[in-house]
C-alpha cells in the first residue's frame, strides 16, 4: 500500500519495497535486520549526499516559490497532473472568496499558500519542476482519498472514520525516535486481510500529510519505512509467520524514496 501511494507521486510502479526479506521468524532477528537495514541506507546516504539539505535563505525561499508557482501554470506538465490542483483553486474561488469560509490563509487557496509549498521544494531540493511535479501528484493522492476537504485545509483526525482510528493505534505507528540520519520512524504491519487495504492506504496518506508535513526534517530528508510481515500480536514463539521483512526508505537517491509526499 505504501509503495501505491508513493508510486502516484513519483510516477512509477516499479519499487523495490523489501529491503531485507531473509530475517529468521522472531523478535531478535527481525531486531537484527532492521539494524543491518539502516547501517545500509546510512553509508549510502552520506556517500551520496542525501542526509544533506540544501541551505535555506530568505532570498533563496522567495526566488524558489516564484520559480514553483510559474512551473505551476506553464503547460510543461501534462493537464492530467494537473486536475486536484485546478480542482482547489474552483473551491477556493467558490467558498473562500464568497466569504463562507473562514478567512485562515490570508486570502490564498490553501494549496497556494508558501507554508503547503515550501514542503515540496525542500523534498527536492528547490529544483521548482520537480517540485511543482510533486505538487500536483500529491494533491492528487490527497483529493483521491480524502476528497474535497483535503484541498482547503490540513487534514484532521476527525477526517477518519472509528473504524480507521483503531487501525491507526493497532496496526500503523508513527515513532517518536528518529533513526541516525535524523529521519522519522514509520513502523507498519503488513500481513492484514485484504478488506483492510482501502483503510490501510487512507492511513498512510493521513499520517504523511497530516504529520509528516509538519516536520522540516521529514521535508528535507524523508522518513524511515519499516514493515512487518508479522502480526501485531507477535511474539517470539509465535511460528504461523515466518518471513518478517523490513525496509528503509529516505530521500532522494536513485536507490530510496522520499516520502514527502505532502
Amino acid at each position: 500500500d505504501a509503495a501505491e501511494v508513493v508510486s502516484k507521486v513519483h510516477g512509477t510502479s516499479a519499487i523495490d519495497f523489501f529491503a531485507d526479506s531473509h530475517a529468521l521468524p522472531s523478535t531478535q532477528s527481525f531486531a537484527k535486520s532492521v539494524d543491518r537495514v539502516f547501517e545500509k541506507e546510512l553509508l549510502l546516504a552520506l556517500e551520496d549526499g542525501s542526509s544533506s539539505s540544501v541551505k535555506e535563505t530568505p532570498e533563496l525561499v522567495a526566488r524558489a516559490l516564484i520559480e514553483m508557482e510559474n512551473e505551476v501554470r506553464s503547460e510543461a506538465i501534462p493537464f492530467q497532473e494537473k486536475k486536484a490542483h485546478i480542482r482547489a483553486i474552483e473551491l477556493h474561488d467558490r467558498y473562500c472568496r464568497t466569504g463562507n469560509m473562514p478567512n485562515v490563509n490570508n486570502g490564498f487557496c490553501f494549496v497556494c499558500t508558501p507554508y503547503f509549498r515550501l514542503r515540496f521544494l525542500r523534498a527536492e531540493r528547490y529544483d521548482p519542476h520537480k517540485a511543482a511535479l510533486r505538487y500536483f501528484r500529491s494533491l492528487n493522492v490527497l483529493h483521491e482519498y480524502f476528497g474535497d476537504p483535503s484541498l482547503m485545509r490540513q487534514l484532521y483526525v476527525s477526517d477518519l472514520t472509528s473504524e480507521e482510528i483503531k487501525y491507526l493505534k493497532n496496526e500503523t505507528q508513527l515513532l517518536h525516535a528518529r533513526d541516525a540520519t535524523g529521519r522519522r520512524m514509520f513502523f507498519h504491519f503488513l500481513g492484514l486481510p485484504y478488506k483492510v487495504f482501502r483503510i490501510r492506504r487512507r492511513i498512510l496518506v493521513f499520517l504523511m500529510y497530516s504529520v509528516l508535513a509538519e516536520d522540516v526534517a521529514s521535508q528535507k530528508i524523508g522518513i524511515s519505512f519499516v514493515a512487518s510481515a508479522l502480526p501485531a500480536k507477535h511474539s517470539d514463539s509465535d511460528s504461523s509467520f515466518s518471513q518478517p521483512a523490513t525496509a528503509t526508505k529516505s530521500s532522494s537517491s536513485s536507490s530510496s524514496w522520499n516520502f514527502t509526499t505532502f
